[in-house]
């Protein structure tokens, strides 16, 4: 419901509400819980050094994943929580497009850690992002 503009009409709807489709919470929580089990299942990679990032994937996911600062701000001037809902939404699929065609667990040594980092920072994007909405993220679905 977050997802809609205050200012306009909102219309209640339990399958969209449910939904592990679209922008709602569940396809919000899916993304983070399908990124806590990426980080689970490669472990603890060293991410010290400069990443390498060559992919095009890779790339428009950093730039996705910076601006956050700017939905923040624009959330907050306006009053319109509906656009960081956005925003998480928009990041969620750079995520699920990134790990869906790029391996992060079957990487070489350098593209595994530049992409745990990239998983990581998203996690951390998410987590903020939903605690500002008050819902509380899950590491299982």
């Amino acid at each position: 419901m977050l997802s809609q503009d205050r200012i306009k009409d909102i219309i209640f709807d339990w399958d969209q509400l449910i939904s592990l489709e679209g922008n709602s919470a569940p396809y919000l929580l899916y993304s983070f819980a399908r990124a806590r089990s990426i980080v689970d299942k490669v472990g603890n990679v060293e991410l010290s050094g400069l990443p390498v990032l060559s992919e095009a994937l890779e790339l428009q996911f950093i730039r996705q994943m910076l601006r956050m600062d700017d939905a923040l701000r624009r959330a907050l001037e306006e009053h319109k929580p509906h656009i960081l809902s956005t925003y998480l939404y928009e990041l969620c699929q750079t995520f699920n497009r990134f790990y869906g065609q790029l391996r992060v667990a079957e990487a070489d040594d350098m593209a595994k850690r530049a992409r745990l980092g990239l998983v990581s920072a998203f996690m951390h994007q998410m987590k903020a992002g939903l605690s500002i909405l008050g819902i509380p993220v899950i590491n299982r679905m």
